[in-house]
Parts: C-alpha cells; structure tokens; sequence
C-alpha cells in the first residue's frame, strides 16, 4: 500500500487522459483510493500508470487500475536472488567482458572474454598487447602537424556488459 499523496501523483497524471476532466472530484479521489490499496509500492503505481498512458486514451476506471497493476506484476521478474551465487553476488547478473570488433560493413562482431578473474585477466592482457601495438604504430607514423590529428584506425576493444547469471537469480519466476 502507498500513501493517499503518492496515488494523488500518479492519478494527476491521468490529466492527458481524453475524459479525465469530466470526472467528478469524487470519482478521481475513488482512483486515487483504489491505486493506494492496490499497489505495493510506488514505482509499481508508477509502472501502472505509463503502462496506461501508453496504450490508452481513455481515464481508467478502478477495475481498470487493478487490471493495469496485474499487468505490470506479471511483466515484472520475481526477485529469485541466490545471495550465495559466486558469480552474480546475488545480483542475478555478472559483469562479462567482450572483445568486439568493428567490421567494415558497420556491424561490431562480439567474442566472450569470460566473466570474474578469468575475464578481468583476459581483458587486461588484451589492452597491455593493445597499448604495445598502438605505441609502435605511432613511433612508425609521422607525427600530424598541429591541428590535425591521428586517422581513426579500426581497431578492437574490450566492453563490459551485464549478463543474466545462470544461478537463477534475476530470472522471471511465480511469487
């Protein structure tokens, strides 16, 4: 349940809404009722109402509410943490490294470092062999003259990214 003036918030919104001027005050202070008994929380009340705003025009009536909360719980992932996951932390989600490669076409072609030490280690040895490589290439071009600068070069580097842990957590499951 949220609070009376945290539903009023989410309920102002509605303003864009076609009919929502027509509504008698009481008839907005039951929307208002009916969003603070059935959300768990704010950013749910929140989620429920850009969920409306988007499909709709219409001003919702409180069954309408109730629909658009159930909704917005079944889209939203169960929290399945595993706070003895190694690789997530119970997160439900690691850091992984990527070597990716710019091809001449536009498209970046993405090959897994690895995630943890092993990806921290193979992402550090890639940008030491980088960093190696790149100073020769500039001892063996001639310096540009002021106001010019280096041609990019197409080169490779390393992205982190987040991805989904396979202990479990962070995946979409019953409540």
């Amino acid at each position: 349940m949220i609070s009376f003036d945290q539903a009023a918030d989410q309920i102002a919104r509605l303003d864009a809404t076609d009919n929502y001027h027509w509504k008698t005050e009481q008839a907005i202070e039951e929307l208002t009722t009916c969003l603070m008994r059935n959300s768990t929380d704010e950013a749910e009340a929140r989620r429920a109402i850009s969920s409306w705003l988007s499909a709709q025009r219409e001003c919702p009536t409180p069954a309408d509410l109730i629909a658009a909360l159930a909704e917005v719980r079944e889209a939203a992932p169960a929290a399945q943490h595993s706070p003895t996951c190694k690789k997530c932390l119970g997160t439900g989600f690691q850091l992984v490294h990527q070597l990716a490669t710019p091809t001449i076409g536009g498209a970046t072609l993405v090959q897994d470092l690895g995630s943890g030490n092993d990806g921290w280690k193979a992402a550090d040895a890639f940008r030491d062999q980088w960093d190696i490589e790149h100073k020769a290439w500039i001892a063996n071009h001639p310096k540009p003259e002021k106001g010019q600068y280096y041609k990019p070069e197409r080169r490779q580097y390393v992205a982190e990214a987040a991805r989904r842990c396979d202990c479990g957590a962070g995946t979409k499951g019953k409540r």
